[in-house]
């Protein structure tokens, strides 16, 4: 069964991140076919609302948060071709060692730092989670000073991206509101599709529910802790 949440606990920066992790368990389950046009349907709406959340940055704070992302892009893309150079080279142990990280890099998305800040921040976070569990290949294939740039430049993003959090700069836009409620629409219609699914017994759900769980469960937690910070 399902774990239920409040919407309103959330910032709209909340649903974005909550929509993405949502998104990325039920394409990497058996039910991504099934659940296809609530997928695509929730994936819209949460990019429409994260194209929202940057046109209301102001233009000081939106030129800070866009260099910083133009750093972690290219961190990024210094250590994908480091994985990529490391899988060719000759010595075998070194090249598999590359070809492992390479397919990490791939399973998140070469081109990742194409994605919106909110959503390459979730693509970031989930790489970060993989390459954790392969300190041994970093290391053989050469690239853990690559993989410290990229770090160190994922996390500066994300502190000059929450300073309006922090500064209680939190106001929201008439647009940025009316996309917030749509992203609630469309993630409550997956979530009840998901519980259909789940009544029917389908093959996968349980992966699936115990995946969205967690995801409910973190989340939720998070912004307790925000209110209790604030």
């Amino acid at each position: 069964m399902l774990k239920q949440f409040s919407h309103s606990l959330l910032t709209s920066e909340e649903l974005v991140v909550i929509a993405e992790r949502m998104i990325q368990a039920a394409t990497t389950t058996s039910l991504k076919a099934t659940l296809e046009k609530r997928i695509k349907k929730t994936t819209e709406a949460s990019n429409v609302l994260s194209e929202a959340l940057n046109e209301s940055l102001s233009n000081v704070y939106a030129s800070r948060v866009q260099q910083a992302d133009l750093v972690r892009d290219d961190a990024f893309q210094a250590f994908k071709y480091g994985v990529l150079s490391a899988s060719y080279r000759t010595e075998p142990s070194i090249k598999a060692a590359g070809e492992k990280l390479v397919e990490i890099v791939r399973k998140r998305g070469f081109s990742l730092y194409n994605l919106g800040y909110i959503a390459q921040s979730e693509a970031m976070r989930s790489l970060v989670e993989d390459l954790n569990r392969c300190s041994a290949e970093i290391s053989h294939a050469g690239v853990a000073d690559l993989l410290e740039e990229m770090l160190n430049a994922h996390e500066q993003f994300n502190l000059v991206y929450h300073e309006k959090i922090n500064d209680g700069s939190t106001a929201e836009t008439p647009q940025v509101v009316v996309w917030k409620t749509e992203l609630s629409k469309q993630i409550t219609l997956f979530l009840n599709h998901v519980e259909l699914l789940d009544e029917d017994k389908e093959e996968g759900i349980n992966k699936l529910v115990d995946k969205l769980n967690s995801i409910i469960t973190d989340m939720m937690q998070e912004a307790k802790d925000r209110q209790k910070a604030a």
